[in-house]
């Protein structure tokens, strides 16, 4: 049950782009405009800025970036959260900015992101871990952090408190260690590189993972969040691990979909909640997952007969349904 403490939310509903696209607005107005009042887009490089669009100057893989650069133009005093929805999200269509914390099952002053799992944790099984703790090494050296990050110690603790465990890097046994590089280097030769000048070394700064494409953050821990964003992208750290480090430094509660110290792509991964709503992600295609029939149906049907148990779809490309 949501404890609201007498308070009624108010919801800033924030859009992400990874690229500038300005022929998908209407669509977007079209499917949220009667459920969020308030909304703004981040679109890098928008052609036409406005009062309800911030133009971003970032790349798509450091989307932290994005949030923080727009920061100044969607902040307001009367908002009591902000939700993060990437341009290719379905949300369920029974959701709005009333209901939003209920159907999340999320107290007031709880955040939501989908899984949080230390990132050394998928050092040889996910290419960006290793990529973003060697960024980590290499830039935090151009940058005085002192003041603006906790200490790594203090992260650290932080974070066991709240649950998370940092096993070593990598796998154990050489025909595991062995496989697993085979693994990351089908995946990237560059992030795998990256990886390798660690040498089995833990990341620097206790870095998370988690699947960042739908989060919820808060207010009074948004301003915090949002330089721990800035932070991130300047040291050039993979969204999907900037953003779930910033959230667990910013805020002392967060409700994940999945099972604490699970990784998004692992098919053994628990719900926190079995009676939750759960994300479904197309990474590995539409065509290979039951819900593809679904999606080939006009827009208004897919939302007419959207699935009870379904969060949100994600990736879907809305541009088919202009």
């Amino acid at each position: 049950m949501t404890e609201t403490s007498g308070q009624t939310p108010k919801v800033c509903a924030l859009f992400m782009f990874n690229h500038r696209f300005e022929k998908i607005i209407p669509l977007l107005d079209r499917i949220y405009g009667e459920r969020f009042s308030n909304r703004h887009i981040l679109m890098p490089f928008a052609k036409q800025p406005g009062p309800n669009m911030s133009r971003i100057y970032e790349l798509g893989r450091n989307f932290s970036g994005h949030i923080a650069q727009g920061a100044r133009d969607f902040m307001r005093d009367e908002y009591t959260h902000y939700v993060i929805i990437p341009d290719d999200l379905l949300l369920h269509p029974s959701i709005n900015e009333t209901n939003l914390l209920e159907k999340l099952g999320l107290d007031f002053d709880e955040a939501y992101i989908n899984n949080i799992v230390s990132a050394d944790a998928l050092r040889w099984t996910w290419e960006h871990s290793g990529d973003a703790a060697a960024s980590f090494e290499r830039y935090a050296k151009t940058i005085d952090l002192k003041g603006i990050l906790p200490p790594a110690d203090e992260a650290q603790k932080k974070f066991e408190a709240m649950g998370i465990t940092f096993p070593a890097p990598g796998p154990q046994g050489l025909g595991a260690r062995l496989k697993a590089h085979r693994q990351l280097l089908r995946q990237s030769l560059w992030c795998y590189f990256s990886a390798a000048t660690l040498r089995g070394k833990p990341s620097p700064y206790p870095l998370l993972s988690g699947y960042s494409d739908f989060f919820v953050v808060p207010a009074p821990a948004m301003e915090a969040f949002v330089r721990y964003c800035a932070v991130f992208a300047a040291l050039n750290i993979f969204a999907e691990v900037a953003v779930p480090t910033a959230l667990a430094l910013a805020t002392d509660r967060i409700r994940t979909e999945l099972q604490l110290n699970s990784h998004f792509r692992d098919p053994d991964a628990r719900p926190s909640d079995p009676t939750a709503l759960r994300g479904v992600a197309f990474w590995e295609g539409v065509g290979a997952s039951p819900y593809a029939p679904l999606l080939g149906k006009e827009l208004d049907e897919i939302m007419a007969t959207f699935p009870d148990d379904v969060l949100y779809f994600h990736p879907v490309k809305l541009s088919q349904y202009l």
